[in-house]
């Protein structure tokens, strides 16, 4: 009950932050854009501390993401047939990036190489188990990326140096990061890179599966 409640507490305050006085007072459409992924990131994460089944957190990362892409010029799949303008993205004169699907995707892989560094391996050593053993993290690494070690470790940086363009996917690692490696530090030594690879793998698996919300024809 006591947990509950404080999870409670955190959310008040998560969505007081994001919110403020409310978004429809702001004409900036562009803020109100972010304040609203932001709460739908808390709604996630309230879901997720209570114990609800993992799709129902989920879906409202996926609101999220699907907010969140509008403001660096891509369209979620959730969008593709909206006509409301605030639905609309924003133009760029390039290629747009990534969708904010895409960006928690590769979180989440970082988030795999840091419980195995964590565990003893150096950076190296780490992404390449990672890309030897999850070959599919190429789906999400893009057409030009040629060499998936590099590729991982080239995300490592960017979420460290908080060089991402999706602030869901960011705050994902940022919550998760500290957690994890603590997590796995804190093992005995005998079962520490055992225990390592188990949760990487599992992390790779919940990347890889989160395309699963937008296209089922891409199950690893």
């Amino acid at each position: 009950m006591g947990n509950g409640l404080s999870q409670l507490r955190t959310f008040k305050g998560a969505i007081s932050e994001a919110l403020g006085s409310g978004v429809l007072s702001n004409p900036d459409v562009n803020s109100a854009r972010a304040r609203c992924s932001d709460a739908l990131c808390a709604v996630g994460e309230l879901l997720k501390g209570l114990g609800a089944p993992a799709g129902q957190a989920d879906t409202f990362y996926m609101l999220a993401e699907a907010i969140g892409d509008l403001e660096v010029g891509s369209i979620h799949p959730l969008l593709h047939d909206s006509k409301h303008p605030a639905l609309k993205p924003t133009r760029f004169p390039v290629r747009p990036p990534d969708t904010s699907e895409r960006g928690r995707q590769r979180a989440f892989i970082a988030l795999a190489l840091v419980v195995l560094v964590a565990a003893g391996r150096n950076k190296q050593k780490a992404a390449a188990f990672l890309a030897q053993h999850h070959k599919k993290i190429s789906r999400i690494s893009g057409a030009k990326s040629k060499d998936l070690k590099a590729t991982i470790i080239e995300w490592d940086k960017a979420f460290r140096s908080k060089k991402v363009k999706h602030p869901a996917a960011l705050e994902a690692y940022e919550m998760q990061e500290p957690k994890f490696a603590a997590q796995i530090k804190e093992l005995p030594l005998e079962i520490r890179q055992q225990k390592a690879e188990e949760l990487a793998n599992h992390l790779v698996e919940e990347a890889l599966g989160l395309s699963l919300h937008s296209n089922p024809n891409e199950r690893p």
